[in-house]
């Protein structure tokens, strides 16, 4: 994503100084070119299937982004009635939403039902159950995908694991057979399709392999032609190095023929993969202090702007915009009065002057989703670059915004 010309960092053909010149800081930078690329090697990825691309808008639903991934042929994947409008508003029809969650509120439920969503991702019994009692009550007929858990290990963060027995997602499988039987001829529901979302930040492929084997063998136990399976997402991203850890050519080998075999169209639910390292967080130096103990180099971004360090224990690398000689080994810390606000820790860098620029690379997941006010700080501007242009898709906060939906 980032080049060096004469010692100065480019992203495409845009010097980052400009960009901090004219933005200010802390101001998130996405790479259209980035995105884009990361699109192609899913739908590649999938180009022997009847696949649907439906991106998680929980990593970043920024609208302008919303936007390019509509054009580049993509549905969405969301969560809340927010997340729906957002989508609507990108110029998403209902037909191009799914509707995902563990807890869904009323007003969700009756916009996917009122408006023929792609599918509702069920997620338990008592949930298909009140959406029952819905349709009847609106004359209608609701398209559910069952969220089935397959108890299988990811390999990832505890945090972020969602197909174990344990975890609060999904439906077992035992249960999901007597659910299929029950609703088969149901005059309000139709269960089009199976769903399975078993973590984000996955780097193996094999706990894939192990989730469609599952699903492909009790398919043939409910004895129902399914419309579609719902792979979910999850596919991960190198924070260390930069490149692509997950072995897409891997993923060709092993899993595609088995969804092949299931003769169902494919939907997958793509987040990080597809915005995660196409984005990056510029921040300015405050302070450099030493201790007997330790260096710190304080900047004005933290976790506010970036809580997957603290939330996580998550690595992302950090990287002076300036070349420069010298050696400084320091913790990378933001302004909040948290121990824990911290971008890095012993970290290498060349010398750092109070001014200098720093970029936090692969935030675009995750990165202003999970943002804050916490101590009163603003959320931070966003631009997307498109080669030599940059385009501000977000303002940065200011003291009106923070006001705006108080009462005194």
């Amino acid at each position: 994503m980032i080049r060096f010309k004469s010692n100065e960092m480019y992203v495409e053909g845009v010097r980052i100084s400009d960009i901090a010149s004219k933005f200010g800081t802390p101001t998130y930078v996405y790479s259209l070119k980035g995105i884009e690329e990361n699109i192609n090697i899913i739908f590649s990825t999938f180009d022997k299937l009847d696949f649907h691309l439906h991106y998680a808008m929980k990593a970043n639903a920024n609208l302008h982004l919303l936007q390019v991934f509509k054009e580049k042929g993509c549905g969405v994947d969301t969560v809340s009635y927010g997340e729906i409008q957002l989508a609507r508003t990108a110029g998403f029809s209902p037909d191009e939403i799914v509707l995902n969650g563990v807890g869904k509120e009323d007003e969700e439920l009756k916009f996917a039902i009122e408006n023929d969503v792609y599918a509702v991702n069920c997620d338990s019994e008592e949930e298909l159950k009140y959406l029952d009692d819905m349709a009847k009550s609106e004359n209608k007929r609701v398209r559910i995908a069952l969220r089935v858990n397959p108890n299988i290990d990811a390999q990832t963060h505890p945090h972020i694991t969602t197909g174990l027995k344990e975890n609060k997602f999904g439906i077992d499988l035992a249960t999901a057979k007597r659910i299929i039987d029950k609703y088969r001829n149901s005059s309000s529901i139709d269960i089009v399709g199976l769903h399975t979302h078993i973590g984000s930040q996955i780097t193996s492929v094999e706990p894939y392999v192990e989730t469609f084997l599952q699903i492909k063998k009790f398919m043939g136990e409910v004895g129902k032609q399914f419309e579609f399976y719902n792979i979910g997402g999850g596919w991960g991203i190198d924070y260390k190095s930069g490149q692509r850890i997950f072995n897409v050519k891997e993923y060709e080998e092993k899993a595609i023929p088995i969804l092949k075999s299931m003769n169902v169209k494919i939907v997958g639910e793509f987040g990080r993969f597809i915005i995660g390292n196409a984005s990056l967080l510029l921040t300015k130096v405050l302070y450099n202090k030493h201790t007997p103990y330790k260096n710190f180099v304080v900047v004005d971004t933290g976790m506010n702007h970036l809580i997957r360090p603290v939330l996580y224990n998550a690595y992302h690398r950090i990287i002076p915009v300036e070349r420069r000689q010298g050696h400084l080994v320091a913790d990378i810390v933001g302004p909040l009065c948290e121990s824990a606000d911290f971008l890095g820790k012993d970290r290498d860098l060349t010398s750092i002057k109070r001014g200098d620029l720093l970029v936090i690379m692969d935030v675009g997941a995750y990165g202003y989703a999970m943002s804050s006010n916490y101590n009163g700080r603003f959320r931070g501007a966003e631009v997307l670059i498109d080669r030599n242009k940059v385009t501000l898709i977000r303002r940065r906060e200011d003291i009106n915004d923070l006001l705006s939906t108080q009462k005194v």
